[in-house]
């Protein structure tokens, strides 16, 4: 799954598939700030590989990890990601980094939880993702996953994977596991 950024597009969506994919990754929060693009989304015919691609939107990981918050809320984002046509939503999840206490850890997993069973109250006619949070910390990542897989989400991603990845901290990935 490819992730396209709607700003730059170095190949364009429609030419992925002759790579090999089938689903792309966005996020949605690029387009809800930017009125030109949320209009073109809002028309469903935006960053598709075809008709029949799915379309992921990720918006918490790329933008707290980046900018550390947000300009909308979950409830915002989640009916903004269904008006414009995604086939798996995300709620604005918190992507707690590998390197904070365990009190910090403990709190933003909670408030993911708090806001990912929101986000099934107001699903309507698309997928769910749940990301299983609770940084480094193991036992928090089991008892986030136990919990979550008792609801009715689609998806259950393993979150907050973006840090690792772009510290280039490998040998650290076993931890989220």
């Amino acid at each position: 799954m490819p992730v396209v950024n709607p700003n730059i597009q170095t190949i364009k969506p429609s030419e992925l598939r002759k790579f090999g994919a089938e689903m792309i990754i966005t996020n949605s929060y690029i387009i809800y700030r930017r009125p030109e693009l949320r209009e073109r989304a809002s028309r469903k015919d935006f960053i598709r590989l075809s008709d029949s691609t799915p379309h992921n939107d990720r918006l918490g990981v790329l933008q707290l990890s980046i900018y550390g918050e947000v300009e909308v809320n979950n409830k915002e984002i989640v009916e903004f990601q269904q008006n414009i046509g995604s086939d798996i939503g995300v709620p604005l999840d918190i992507p707690t980094p590998p390197d904070v206490s365990r009190i910090r850890a403990e709190s933003e997993l909670e408030q993911t939880i708090i806001r990912e069973k929101e986000a099934l109250g107001l699903r309507k006619n698309m997928l769910l993702a749940a990301p299983v949070q609770g940084s480094t910390f193991t036992d928090l990542r089991q008892s986030c996953a136990r919990e979550l897989s008792q609801l009715d989400f689609d998806v259950y991603p393993l979150g907050a994977v973006v840090p690792l990845m772009e510290s280039y901290v490998f040998q650290n990935w076993w931890m989220l596991l």
